[in-house]
């Protein structure tokens, strides 16, 4: 029971982390892992970003338009950054070849 109570608890403090990047029929899919598991996903579309990740709570989870974000790469991490209430949406660490695929992926759109 204290090791299932320890993992539990740093699963909550390790950040998540991109696993990989897929691009299928203009939609770009990405897998968020905490600790080898599997534990969100980005979903980028032509107009919309969704998002969900946890790590046992729910950290995140909605759909924002693309003109209202900014992608944000620091300390090898990306933000995703509501414009209109400027506030960090969600922040996962990646290294910065994924950071660049995903923000030209944002720009081409």
């Amino acid at each position: 029971m204290l090791l299932i109570f320890k993992s539990f608890v740093s699963s909550l403090f390790s950040e998540p982390y991109i696993k990989t990047i897929t691009e299928e029929k203009g939609i770009l899919n990405i897998r968020i892992f905490n600790k080898e598991r599997e534990c969100g996903y980005i979903v980028i579309q032509k107009e919309n970003v969704k998002y969900y990740i946890s790590n046992g709570i729910k950290l995140g989870k909605g759909i924002i338009k693309i003109s209202e974000i900014e992608l944000i790469y620091e300390r090898k991490s990306i933000l995703l950054k509501s414009l209109n209430r400027n506030k960090k949406i969600l922040k996962v660490r990646c290294n910065e070849i994924d950071y660049v695929l995903i923000k030209r992926f944002l720009e081409n759109n």
